[in-house]
């Protein structure tokens, strides 16, 4: 039988007051500042979702009901947000109930139950209160089409080319070494402060070794540069650490971390999955430092050894291991596509793009266009087989 106007309306006003009380534009609950996880959770398991099911009625082109949740700023006429929303208790939330198709009349999204696992984020979301970023309250202007980078470069400090700074003046220039000492110095006088006397040399070879080596001196070490009365023995204290093996632990080890290098990805149901020959990389990162290896072709061939013409035994594959010994996801190449990008923006560019994984960044210039056919499509015919 025909499902009644009346009743059909009551279901497209409930979905549409749903949708927009996902968004927690007026919740006391919210947290002023945000956990670096609960960012990145929202961006990548909440924000698709909303965008998902709700987006194509509320979005940048169409506001039924004067409702949009691409940005919480947009939000109007929330009501009863307290009983739809409930932090302390999420399967009370009138919300949770709906979602889970628990009230016979109300069941949405309309088209279709949302998955185990988007039930689950949103259950999730509201126990963690229900955090939504602050956004600005003005239209955000759609990105899309072909980026004109030139003008970028004109608009935004990242993009200008780099450039010698004017060197400020110094009451006493004698003191200045190198062009660093004229900002320090600077900044000094300015609250009325002096240097510190030059260190005497017990403390000079600690503090060398230390941030070389990250370890200390030995006794005969010290006694040793103690006791070196030439000008020279600074300066062949530090050949001397640079050239050891353990310089390139112990720096190789920074650049590990923004590879986010592990042999291992955890204990996962009991069981410990190994990456095979993953050491590989750890050496060629460490061999990099320790042979000053220059920093363009570290990158490139970190990124791309498998296409340069390398001679035998071909070590330099071993690079390769930037893009594969991140984290796994089980039976998700998406996931793990993401994590190459991800790194790859981080580690190199030194900024995230994983908004423009499903829609197009809000504040920095990345279109999901762009995320999707060049990066993602790169990474999409890259295969592991470890």
């Amino acid at each position: 039988m025909p499902e009644s106007r009346l009743f059909s309306c009551s279901k497209a006003v409930w979905f549409l007051l749903v949708c927009s009380l996902l968004v927690p534009f007026a919740s006391n609950t919210v947290r002023a500042e945000a956990e670096p996880a609960q960012i990145e959770f929202f961006e990548k398991s909440i924000r698709p979702l909303l965008l998902k099911h709700c987006a194509e009625c509320h979005g940048e082109k169409k506001q039924e009901m004067e409702i949009r949740f691409d940005n919480g700023s947009f939000i109007k006429g929330l009501k009863d947000y307290e009983e739809m929303v409930v932090t302390d208790d999420p399967d009370r939330s009138r919300l949770m109930q709906v979602i889970i198709y628990s009230d016979d009349d109300t069941q949405m999204p309309p088209k279709g139950k949302m998955s185990d696992e988007e039930i689950a984020h949103i259950r999730r979301w509201i126990a963690e209160g229900a955090y939504w970023p602050k956004e600005e309250t003005t239209n955000t202007p759609k990105l899309g089409g072909p980026f004109d980078f030139n003008a970028l470069r004109k608009e935004h400090w990242s993009y200008k080319p780099i450039a010698d700074p004017v060197l400020p003046t110094v009451s006493h220039p004698e003191r200045v070494q190198t062009t660093v000492d004229n900002f320090v110095l600077k900044k000094l006088e300015d609250q009325g402060l002096t240097l510190n006397s030059p260190a005497e040399k017990r403390t000079l070879i600690r503090r060398l070794k230390i941030d070389l080596l990250g370890l200390p001196p030995t006794w005969e070490e010290v006694e040793e540069f103690v006791n070196n009365e030439s000008p020279e023995a600074y300066s062949e204290l530090v050949e001397k650490y640079l050239s050891m093996p353990e310089y390139g632990q112990r720096w190789g080890r920074h650049w590990l971390d923004v590879a986010r290098y592990a042999d291992t990805k955890g204990y996962v149901f009991t069981a410990e999955p190994r990456y095979g020959y993953s050491y590989t990389y750890r050496d060629y990162v460490i061999e990099a430092f320790n042979n000053d290896k220059p920093y363009d072709q570290f990158l490139i061939e970190q990124l791309a050894a498998d296409c340069l013409d390398l001679e035998e035994p071909k070590k330099e594959l071993a690079a390769m291991g930037f893009l594969t010994v991140g984290r796994r996801f089980r039976n998700n190449t998406h996931d793990i596509i993401d994590d190459r990008i991800d790194v790859v923006s981080r580690g190199l560019m030194g900024m995230t793009v994983g908004c423009a994984r499903c829609h197009d960044h809000k504040y920095d210039h990345l279109g999901f266009d762009l995320f999707l056919h060049t990066p993602k499509s790169t990474f999409c015919r890259t295969h592991f087989f470890f």
